[in-house]
This record gives structure tokens, C-alpha cells and sequence, in this order.
């Protein structure tokens, strides 16, 4: 699954800086996006937070939550008719 951050602005042009405050386990981070890849083991929530700045003012933190459940195949309650 792949999740891009909403777009950033600055009202003086600084420029923003996404910085990942939380370590989770399935999560990687490249320009803005983020790749989640949990396995069945990693069931349960997560929270990953980050931090976004623009190098003069103070960094606003900002964080989701991941909810891993677990995604079964579907299955026939009744036989099917020949």
C-alpha cells in the first residue's frame, strides 16, 4: 500500500522538510511517500509520526494510524448448484 502526503506549502516559500519520527516496522519513506508492506505477523495498530518544518519556525508534528487486519479470500457458505 502507498500513501502521498497531501501537498506542502509555505506562506514565505521556505522550503519543508518531512522528518519520520516513529520507527514502524513496515513502513519506508521517500519524497513525501510513504510504502507500507506489513506481514500477517505485524497485525494490530501502528501510528507513524513525523515532523514537518521549514527550518525557521517550529516543527509541527503530525502523525496517522495504520490498522493491519487481516485480509482472508473469500469463501461459499453454500454449495454451489451443478
Amino acid at each position: 500500500m502507498t500513501y502521498i502526503l497531501p501537498s506542502r506549502t509555505d506562506v514565505d516559500g521556505d522550503t519543508i522538510t518531512l522528518t519520520q519520527t516513529s520507527n514502524s516496522p513496515f513502513v519506508s519513506f521517500s519524497a513525501f511517500v510513504y510504502t507500507m508492506s506489513p506481514t500477517i505477523a505485524q497485525l494490530g495498530p501502528y501510528t507513524v509520526s513525523f515532523t514537518l518544518s521549514d527550518g525557521i519556525n517550529a516543527a509541527v508534528p503530525f502523525s496517522f494510524t495504520i490498522n493491519v487486519v487481516v485480509n482472508t479470500p473469500p469463501t461459499f457458505s453454500t454449495a454451489l448448484a451443478d
